[in-house]
Order: structure tokens, then sequence, then C-alpha cells
């Protein structure tokens, strides 16, 4: 069972939450929330200071962790009330050893715990997180309508393109004898937990939720509060929503005593810092650990002849599924779900297309409805003629997919694809140099297929749109398409196809199918990278076949990266981390004697 170190969740813990022990009465509640549960005492050395502190974990803060994450292991393993309340503590003193680790190595390391771009990271995560608590409760107050008195919309979200993140690269050098050594490094990606060097001054200073200037103040919490100031006092809706949020921190903490909403703000403010930076700190200490080791050192523990076993193994098992099953092999290939290793070579042909799709299934469906009733055939067929032509396509923002409310016409899509298409190389007889102008063609196609486009079933997917032309001359669908057959879309994969002579890049024209109007680009024939598997095996040439050839020719991910990522894979860090907690708790705690925990403690809640 792989233990899973969940992210906090940052709303409140309010008391309809699964545990928060509001069936009890005359319970001293500062008494019963802040009884300890668990305690680490460090000691450890660490950049020539001994560290010698004590941090004790209270039954609120179990509470929380349960609420945010612990309960999954009851939904989702199947452990017992008991077994989740123990699993969820012990996985919050992981979470504080991977922190303090964290703390330890930029210590030894001479290095500040976060540069100016993490500052800034941390501080609009705790800006946003306490924004988004606020909009839930601003949501409650103008209930399904706007300030305006409109209906409230839901928040969008749609599909954007997501770039293959490489894990590892094949590093190929020759010997002195002449022979070519293969290696497999892991790729030195730019740190993905800051994101940026995005970093935000006021005044000369760079955000710092921790920095305090010569009064005392600390200045960038301050603005938080300021900026939360600023939108409640220009709205009396969002006025009543901090102050409900505010109320509830309050009831929340009961036994505390605050002076005013500013110190209830604050202490919210603190409480979600406090765990924005552990959340933090926890993906800090992955990333330093992900590659195994702390040294930078790019050699990778994925061995050649593992990569090669492991894709003979997933070709010969299609191999033997498909190599007498022609009819298997053509539902699997035209199907928008299963994966393909091994193409089988029969009497018919399949290729990949990158279908854009503008959808006309709504108009059809309602100008259908007035046939007979409202119009005649005639009449019918003109407007039908009339909606195609004048179709046209909402395009979606870039940055999270959303229709943005701008639309371009079908026609003015199609010029601008070629426009754009034109503007990259042309092919020639070099057959490599012919693989990388094809995928550069896709990667010009690609924000066109994401974001003029009504149909989302083949983005970010390994799997490729497949349509195929039978012996006989017949069009053999994708079933994702299958609804748009008619006797113009089979002439238009026919044409694009072109009698096998079509190269990837090739445009169809507007073909008006029977749900829409789509444009279809020619994206490869369906084949084998390899093609001498059954006979001679895979060898240690073929790596760079592998690393060379596209599992899809709209993202950058390889056969080779596929292979990897399936050998590479999260429950070998989950291994290395379980014992890397062990260690930790032998080098941070007396040699793993400062983690004690009290049962007695929190024993009420572990039953059901």
């Amino acid at each position: 069972m792989k233990k899973k170190v969940f992210s906090l969740v940052l709303c409140l813990v309010m008391c309809a939450s699964v545990l928060a022990g509001c069936n009890l009465f005359g319970i001293n509640w500062e008494q019963y929330y802040n009884e300890v549960v668990a305690t680490i005492n460090y000691d450890y050395v660490s950049g020539g200071i001994t560290h010698t502190e004590s941090v004790d974990i209270t039954k609120r803060e179990l509470i929380n962790a349960y609420n945010s994450y612990g309960y999954n292991y009851e939904e989702s393993y199947d452990y017992t009330r008991e077994q989740a309340i123990n699993m969820t503590l012990e996985t919050v003193i992981n979470r504080k050893l991977m922190a303090k680790d964290v703390e330890r190595t930029a210590e030894d390391n001479g290095e500040p715990l976060f540069n100016d771009a993490e500052k800034t990271y941390l501080w609009e995560e705790t800006y946003d997180a306490l924004l988004d608590n606020l909009y839930t409760y601003y949501e409650d107050i103008i209930g399904e309508t706007s300030v305006g008195g409109e209906e409230a919309e839901e928040e969008s979200t749609g599909t954007i393109f997501e770039e293959y993140d490489k894990l590892a690269v094949l590093h190929t050098e020759t010997d002195t004898n002449g022979n070519k050594i293969y290696e497999i490094r892991r790729y030195n990606a730019t740190s993905k937990t800051s994101g940026s060097n995005h970093v935000l001054s006021l005044n000369g200073v760079n955000y710092d939720m921790e920095y305090q200037d010569g009064e005392g103040n600390f200045v960038f919490k301050d603005l938080i509060y300021s900026y939360f100031e600023s939108l409640t006092s220009a709205s009396s809706n969002w006025r009543a929503s901090l102050n409900q949020y505010l109320s509830d921190v309050r009831d929340n903490y009961n036994y505390m005593t605050f002076s005013d909403d500013e110190e209830v703000f604050m202490f919210e403010l603190n409480r979600i810092y406090d765990i924005v930076k552990e959340n933090y700190l926890v993906d800090k200490y992955t990333e330093i650990h992900n590659n195994l080791e702390r040294d930078g050192s790019t050699d990778s523990n994925i061995r050649a002849d593992a990569m090669l076993s492991y894709y003979e193994g997933l070709w010969m098992a299609d191999y033997e599924k498909y190599v007498n099953h022609a009819s298997t092999f053509q539902t699997d290939i035209l199907s928008e779900s299963t994966t393909v290793d091994y193409v089988y070579s029969g009497a018919n042909t399949y290729f990949n297309v990158g279908v854009i799709k503008i959808d006309l299934t709504a108009e059809l469906e309602e100008l259908e409805g007035k046939l007979y009733n409202e119009i005649d055939e005639g009449e019918y067929q003109k407007q039908k003629e009339q909606l195609f032509e004048n179709a046209s396509v909402e395009i979606k923002d870039s940055t999270n997919g959303v229709a943005t409310g701008k639309t371009i016409s079908a026609k003015s899509l199609l010029e601008k694809i070629k426009t754009t298409l034109n503007g990259t190389r042309s092919y020639g007889a070099d057959a490599l140099v012919n693989q990388q102008i094809a995928y550069e063609k896709a990667d010009a196609f690609v924000d066109y297929l994401y974001y003029y486009n009504d149909d989302s079933t083949y983005l970010n997917t390994d799997k490729m749109s497949s349509f195929g032309i039978s012996g006989s001359g017949e069009v053999l669908y994708n079933t994702t398409f299958s609804s748009a057959q008619n006797d113009a879309f089979d002439q238009a994969i026919r044409d694009l196809y072109n009698n096998g002579n079509a190269k990837v890049g090739d445009l169809s024209s507007l073909v008006y199918g029977e749900d829409g109007v789509y444009i279809l680009f020619y994206a490869g024939k369906v084949e084998n990278a390899l093609t001498n598997v059954k006979d001679a095996g895979v060898n240690l040439t073929d790596l760079e076949i592998m690393a060379r050839t596209r599992v899809n020719i709209f993202n950058t991910k390889t056969i080779f990266d596929l292979c990897y990522d399936a050998l590479y894979n999260e429950a070998l860090f989950d291994t290395f981390q379980e014992e890397h907690i062990i260690q930790l708790q032998n080098e941070l705690t007396r040699e793993g004697d400062g983690i004690t925990t009290y049962p007695d403690a929190y024993k009420d809640l572990t039953q059901n």
C-alpha cells in the first residue's frame, strides 16, 4: 500500500467536518484542541550549529489533517477509522521531518531557505488562498445571482496544452575503439517549485511574509490586509462575506481572545501561511530527493537494457494480440482509448489525423426539428448549407482553455492555419530531417488544435485520432468522429490520404460532416517505429529511434520517454521516501528516539 503525503487544503475546518468534536458537550475547547498528540524532539548538527528544539503536534492539527486528507485512507484504501487516524498522524510527523530536512539542507549549503522568487510565490499563494476562502462566503451571500442581479456564472475550465516534462535523455558517445556507448541520464529541468524568477517588490523591498520593518511591522502581511479592507469597503456583499468569514474563525477558536477583526484576520492569515509554507517545503523535499541524490548527478538508475526489454514486452504483447486478428486491431486502432504498440500490417491502411471540429450539432438538430412542420425539404437544405457556410468557432484562451467570446469563421481559420504551416520548412530528401520537419509542422498546428476546436477528445493524450482505408477503398472511421460520416467526409479522408502520398502537414479543405464543419491535418501513417523486434529483438541502436520518435506527434513525448516513465514511476520514489523518512528520524531526532506519540490523547477520534 502506497503511503501518500497529501497536501493540506486551506479551508476552515468547521464543526460540520468529519471530525470536530462538536457532539461533545461541556468540554474545555482550549484544552481539548491543544492537547498534545505527538512530540518531535529535534537534535542534530547543521552548518556547525547544534539544533535542539521540541515541536508539539496538537489534536487540532491532527483533526485538520484528517479532514484535509486522512479520510482518504478510509474511503480509498479501506482503512478502519483507527488505522486512518494513526496513518494521518504518521503523515503529519513525516511532513514535518521533510520540511526540517529542507531547512537543514539549505543551512548545510549556506543558502537562504527561500530565494526572492519563492518568497513572492508564498505571498501570492497565501493571498490567493485567503481570497478563495472569502469567495466561498461571497457565493453564499449572493446566492444564485451576482451583485448586478444577473445569474452568476459557474467558473469555467477548459483544456490547455500540457507540454511533456522530460525526465531523462539518451546520451551517446564513442569510446577509443570506435564503439558507441549509450547512457540514460536524468534530465535536469528547471526547478518547478518556485516556477519562475517572478519577484514582486514594494518601495525597493522584495515581498517576504516574514519581513519586518524597523518598527516591527510585518509589511507584506499588512499589505494583504489592506487589500482585503479595500475590497470589502467598496462592496456591501464583500464586507458581509468577510464578516462571516472572520466570525467563523472566531467560532472555530472560541477559546481564544481576539481584540478586533484585524487580529482575527491576521491570525487566519498566519494559519494559512504556515500551511502554504509547509506544503511548499514538502514540495522542495520531493524536488531535492526525487533524483535520489542531492549532488545534482545526472546518473540514472534505469538501465538501457531495462528500457529495451520493457518496450519489447509491449511490442510482443500486441503482436500476439493482433497478428492473426485484423478485426481486433481495427477496433483498437480506431478507438479513442486503446493504445497500440505493435501495428498490424494487413490489407487496410491506417493514418493519424489531427481533427478540428466546429460543432453545429445543436443548430442542425434545431433546423431538423423545423423540417416538414415549418419548412420544406428545399428550404431545409438551403438553411443547412447556410449554417455550414457561416460556421465559426469560439476561440479559447491559451492560459486556461476558457472560451473568450471572440470567434473566427471556419474559412478564415483554414486560411490562418495554411499561412502558419507555410511558414515552416519544406520537405527534402533526408529522412531524419523530414521527421523533424514533420514535428515542426505538428507543433505549428497545436495551438489551433487546442484553442480553435470544439472537440477535446485527443488533447493531452498519448493516443492520436486514426482513420483508415480498407483494401476495397472504404473509409474506416475513428469512433469519436463516426457521427460526422457522409459522402463528403469520406471523400475528404481519401483526398487527405492522397493514395499514400500525403505528407505530415497536409490539410483538407473545409469538410461538411453530419454534425459540423471539420479541418483535417494529416499526421502521418500508423506504422511500427521498430520493425525488427520479432526476429531480432530490440537492440541498443534502437534507443536512438525510440528517443526521436514521438508517441503522439502533437507533443514531444517519445517512445523512450514512455518507457522511462513507466520504469521510473511514482512507486520508486515512494519506496525511497519511506526509507529516507526512517533515515531522517535517526538523523534529526536523537537516533530515532525523539518522536513520541500519545494514543490516549486522541483515542476519542479513532471511533467511527
